[in-house]
């Protein structure tokens, strides 16, 4: 007997022990059939009842995972938003116009968001 039958048995006459043991193989294949899973109610002479159905259990096909024609560590360009190769001329020339945007936006930042320069935040009053 498993483990987890025995609540059943302990519940049920010694004498209904088979009617018992039936029943919980006809819910067995009832489950295997459909896929519920249920909660059951037990009288002592061991009839089984179901109190409680599970909702339908979801199809296994509701997303099936289509592998891509060609590895990504074969062709880099298909796992980045980077094109295959930064062009060679004009490298240097991007990197400082992204530098100079960076200056920019970050002095605007410290502008906005940071304390004057001749205040300090430890003096108050007027003084």
């Amino acid at each position: 007997m498993h483990p987890a039958l025995r609540p059943y048995y302990d519940h049920v006459i010694p004498v209904f022990w088979p009617w018992l043991w039936l029943n919980l193989v006809r819910f067995a294949l009832w489950h295997m059939r459909t896929g519920h899973d249920a909660l059951l109610a037990v009288d002592c002479f061991g009839n089984i009842r179901i109190v409680r159905l599970s909702d339908e259990p979801k199809p296994d096909d509701l997303y099936t995972y289509e592998a891509p024609l060609m590895p990504r560590w074969e062709r880099p360009a298909l796992s980045s938003d980077l094109p295959d190769s930064l062009p060679v001329q004009g490298g240097g020339l991007l990197i400082r116009s992204l530098y100079g945007v960076y200056t920019v936006f970050y002095m605007v930042r410290e502008r906005v968001r940071g304390p004057p320069l001749d205040h300090s935040p430890l003096r108050s009053g007027g003084r």
